[in-house]
C-alpha cells in the first residue's frame, strides 16, 4: 500500500536567508523564489505489517535532528518510522540544528506543520501499488577534485559542457527509478535518485529547486496520472553539475541539465520492469547509529561556529550518525546517509550490496558535512580535509559498511548464533552455554 502528496514549504519573503552560499552573515534574506519548494512525501505499508513515511525537501539540508523528532512524535499513531532527505539545493532556506529556548522560528514552525498534515495525507490516499525498478545513466556530473600527480589538489568550479579533460576524479552517471503504481496501471509515485550538487544557480537572494525540481516537473507532466516525483540526491560530496554547454543564463542552464536528466529517468520509468509478483509484500525498516568522533578534537573552532552555524553545528566531541535501512519485499534496499558521501562510497556501496536494486540517499536525516574517502582525505581539498569535513577520515567508510550489514541483517543473511559443525543443531545444551 502506498499514497503520497507534494506539499508547498516555500518560507514567505524577507524571513530567512538561503543556505547554500555562505552563513546568514554573509548575505541578505530571500526577497522570493524564483520557483516554489516542495517537501515530497511517500507513505508505505503493508496488511498487518509495518509502515514508514520518506520525505523529501526542497532544501540543502534536513532541518535539525530535533525537530525532525518532533515531527515523529506528532504522527507516531500515524507511522512508526519518518525518514528525511533533501534534494540539497543550495537555493534552499537556512536551517540550523538548534534554536536558542528549543524555539523554532515562525517559517520553520509553519513548514513543519505542514509536513505533519502531508504525511496525514498520504496516509489517508494508501492504496494497493505495484513495485517497478530500473537504472539508467546520464552524466549530469564532475568530479571537482583535480588530483595532480605529485598528489596536490585543485579544486574545479563551473565546467562547462561535456566532462572537461582536466576533470579526472571519479563520477557516477548511473540513476536509479523506483516506479509505484496502482492497481489500474499508472504511477502514483516516483522516485528518481541521482547524483551532482544542485549549484547552477547562484542568486543568492531566490529560492529555487534547481535542477532537481525541473527533473520532478517533466518525470511528473510526462504521466496522466501526475505521479508524485521524489528526487534523492545520492553521494555528491564531491560531484559538481555539468553546466550545459552554450546556456545562455542560469535559469537556461536549470532547464537544460534538468530536462536532460528529466528526459532520461521519464524513458526509464516508463519501460521500468515490474519486480516479481510472486513475493509476499513486505517492509522492513531498521534504525541504526554508528559513533563518530571528532576529526579536529583540539581546534578552537568558536569564530568559526559564529560565522557558520547551519554548517558546522555538527561539530562535537562525539557524533551520533543516524542510518537508515529499508527493504522492500526482500527485492529493493533503500538506504539514507546523514551529509555529503564523496561518489566512490556510493559505487562501493551498490558493487557490494546484497541486492540488486538499491537506492542511496544522501542528505537524509541530519547533517554532518563531508563524509570523504580515506583517500580523499589523506590528499585533501574542499570537503576532505577542511572544517567541513569533521568526522576521522574511515567515517564515510564505516556508515556504508554498516548500512551493507544493516541490508543483510534484513535479509536474514546474518545469524544471531555461530554456525555449527555439519549435523549438529542447537538444543537447550548448546544455548546454555
Amino acid at each position: 500500500m502506498a499514497g503520497a502528496v507534494q506539499v508547498d514549504i516555500t518560507p514567505p519573503p524577507n524571513v530567512v536567508s538561503t543556505w547554500g552560499y555562505g552563513g546568514p552573515n554573509s548575505k541578505p534574506v530571500a526577497r522570493g523564489a524564483l520557483d516554489p519548494l516542495y517537501a515530497h512525501i511517500l507513505y508505505m505499508k503493508v496488511q498487518n505489517g509495518t509502515a514508514f513515511a520518506w520525505v523529501d525537501l526542497d532544501c540543502g539540508r534536513t532541518p535539525g535532528i530535533p525537530t525532525q523528532n518532533q515531527i515523529r512524535q506528532h504522527v507516531i499513531n500515524v507511522v512508526p518510522h519518518v525518514a528525511f532527505s533533501a534534494t540539497h539545493t543550495h537555493s534552499g532556506p537556512y536551517f540550523l540544528d538548534d534554536y536558542p529556548d528549543a524555539v523554532l522560528p515562525g517559517w520553520e514552525e509553519e513548514m513543519m506543520h505542514r509536513i505533519e498534515k502531508g504525511i496525514g495525507d498520504a496516509a489517508k490516499r494508501a492504496e494497493a501499488v505495484q513495485l517497478k525498478f530500473t537504472y539508467g545513466s546520464a552524466v549530469i556530473g564532475y568530479n571537482r577534485r583535480l588530483v595532480h600527480p605529485d598528489g596536490s589538489v585543485t579544486m574545479l568550479a563551473g565546467i562547462d559542457g561535456n566532462r572537461d579533460s582536466s576533470a579526472n576524479g571519479p563520477i557516477d552517471p548511473t540513476f536509479a527509478v523506483l516506479r509505484i503504481d496502482a492497481e489500474n496501471g499508472e504511477p502514483i509515485a516516483i522516485i528518481v535518485n541521482a547524483t551532482a550538487h544542485p549549484v547552477i544557480r547562484k542568486e543568492r537572494e531566490m529560492f529555487s529547486a534547481d535542477y532537481p525540481g525541473v527533473v520532478r516537473n517533466i518525470v511528473e507532466n510526462g504521466f496522466p496520472s501526475h505521479p508524485v516525483c521524489l528526487f534523492l540526491q545520492g553521494a555528491a560530496g564531491d560531484i559538481n553539475p555539468q553546466r550545459p554547454l552554450h546556456m545562455k543564463t542560469e535559469e537556461d542552464g536549470v532547464e537544460q541539465l534538468g530536462r536532460f536528466l528529466g528526459e532520461k529517468a521519464l524513458a526509464a520509468a516508463r519501460t521500468a520492469p515490474p519486480c516479481d509478483g510472486t513475493v509476499s509484500p513486505t517492509i522492513e525498516v531498521l534504525e541504526d547509529t554508528v559513533i563518530s568522533d571528532a576529526r579536529w578534537p583540539n581546534a578552537d573552532f568558536s569564530k568559526v561556529f559564529a560565522a557558520y552555524k547551519g554548517y558546522v553545528d555538527h561539530m562535537a566531541p562525539h557524533s551520533v550518525l543516524p542510518l537508515i535501512a529499508i527493504l522492500l519485499n526482500h527485492q529493493i534496499g533503500w538506504v539514507s546517509f546523514p551529509g555529503e558521501l564523496f561518489v566512490q562510497l556510493q559505487t562501493y556501496f551498490r558493487a557490494h550490496s546484497p541486492l540488486r536494486d538499491v537506492l542511496f540517499a544522501g542528505y537524509s536525516n541530519g547533517y554532518f558535512g563531508y563524509f570523504p574517502t580515506i583517500e580523499a582525505a589523506a590528499t585533501g581539498g574542499y570537503g576532505a580535509n577542511n572544517i567541513m569535513a569533521a568526522v576521522p577520515p574511515g567515517t564515510g567508510e564505516a556508515l556504508v559498511n554498516r548500512a551493507l550489514i544493516d541490508l543483510d541483517r534484513l535479509l536474514g543473511r546474518l545469524r544471531n548464533t555461530p554456525a555449527l559443525p555439519s549435523g549438529q543443531s542447537y538444543n537447550s545444551t548448546w544455548i546454555s552455554h
